[in-house]
């Protein structure tokens, strides 16, 4: 079978350009694309009456409870760190309490804007945080009972996703926490599905940045590096003893590899990593450390066989405030489509994403200038597939992605890694 083609991006138009190229919509396509774009204008509308009807218009003053509403894990919640930092920065004697719908997943990970300065408390929720009895709606989480706001900013990507429900409801959650201004309740895409699934491709929004439209009603923009990401000087030293404590001296250039993931169907060849920790290592002597929760460390160990046992497993080693000041003080941080590839991008490090094509990868294109996509398309991209599936329908979108397509992307982020053997020419 012949491999499907590689593309490397470098920034969000690149990765909507490659990831539609070859894409095209029927007349009856085009016409449901018409449809969509109706309704969701007329939903949109009636977003807009209900927040009118609701909260104070014009811009917010004399804020002191700033309430942030965010959904997911790691990589979902990082990338709002530039926005929340803002909010603060403009609303300096404002309280920023983070609230994190985790929904069934685990809370770890999400922690990780409770790390952040800036944030004076984090609560976890699930979807259920109110329920309805009769025509009245009632707060069914302990925690938020008694929590008020001024300022309400909805950072949660169910519009996104097309869920008009989901938003309807965090409008809700804000009036019955009593916010005066509220803004971040729109949907701007359909939601997934067969008749939906190459459609629902051109209504993207990347999501690493969406927060950035959210913040422009209130005439803000999320800051990016270390004011969204501030040094953590106790974690920072707390990572350099560990890194001692392995034989890298300080100074010593080094790559942080992520070989896992939420998913399997979102995880490269270990075999393929482990080729290029030992090409870093054998050609530009940078030194490869792999990263990944405890439940990776298997992988990892697979990639440091792979390499010929010359990478530093740190997986279950670090929690997330040491991990972070890892990926400041890296060189280069090469990860598939999760949380650390988010956070490296969020630092402005030179960042490889490596990603499938079960959706357009504008939607998870990481921050910053440093930051390349690679991924492979084969007849059956956009499949926008559950991955809970991916034993009985393997996805193959990683499989074609060569070793040496991840080098030139790495080549390309730092010109003076240049390895003759690629031929590549900047």
């Amino acid at each position: 079978m012949r491999p499907s083609p590689i593309y490397t991006a470098h920034n969000i138009a690149e990765a909507r350009q490659y990831s539609l190229e070859g894409i095209s919509l029927t007349l009856k396509e085009r016409i449901f694309k018409i449809i969509i774009c109706l309704e969701l204008v007329i939903t949109n509308s009636i977003l807009s009456l209900m927040r009118i009807i609701l909260f104070k218009w014009g811009y917010p003053h004399r804020v002191k409870d700033i309430v942030v509403f965010t959904s997911g894990i790691l990589g979902d919640t990082i990338i709002m760190a530039g926005a929340i930092a803002s909010l603060k920065e403009h609303f300096k004697k404002a309280k920023v309490t983070v609230i994190t719908n985790c929904q069934h997943y685990a809370k770890e990970g999400s922690e990780i804007l409770s790390l952040m300065p800036y944030v004076d408390r984090q609560i976890f929720v699930e979807d259920n945080y109110i329920y309805r009895k009769g025509y009245r709606f009632n707060i069914n989480n302990e925690q938020l009972k008694g929590i008020t706001s001024d300022l309400f900013v909805n950072l949660s990507p169910f519009g996104r996703r097309g869920w008009t429900g989901a938003v309807v409801r965090e409008m809700i959650l804000a009036r019955l926490l009593k916010a005066r201004w509220a803004i971040g309740f729109s949907v701007t895409s359909p939601l997934p599905g067969p008749k939906t699934k190459k459609i629902i491709q051109y209504f993207c929004i990347n999501e690493s940045r969406r927060s950035a439209f959210i913040l422009r009603k209130l005439k803000l923009v999320p800051l990016t590096g270390e004011l969204a990401i501030p040094v953590n000087p106790e974690k920072q030293r707390e990572i350099s003893t560990l890194l001692d404590s392995t034989g890298i001296p300080s100074g010593k250039s080094f790559a942080v590899i992520n070989p896992g993931a939420k998913n399997n169907s979102k995880c490269w060849s270990p075999l393929k990593f482990g080729e290029v920790a030992k090409w870093l290592f054998e050609v530009y002597g940078m030194i490869p450390i792999l990263t990944g929760s405890a439940n990776e460390s298997e992988r990892c160990e697979l990639v440091n066989k792979a390499s010929g046992s010359i990478c530093i497993n740190l997986a279950g080693k670090t929690d997330l405030a040491p991990l972070i000041e890892l990926l400041r003080l890296a060189t280069l941080c090469i990860s598939n489509d999760t949380g650390p590839m988010h956070i490296s991008g969020c630092l402005g490090k030179s960042t490889v994403g490596i990603f499938t094509m079960r959706w357009n990868i504008e939607f998870w294109f990481p921050q910053g200038e440093k930051s390349v996509g690679v991924f492979s398309k084969p007849s059956c991209s956009l499949c926008i597939r559950d991955p809970f599936l991916e034993d009985e329908d393997p996805i193959i979108c990683l499989e074609d992605i060569d070793i040496g397509s991840v080098k030139k992307a790495i080549a390309e982020l730092i010109p003076d890694l240049q390895d003759p053997a690629l031929n590549f020419v900047s």
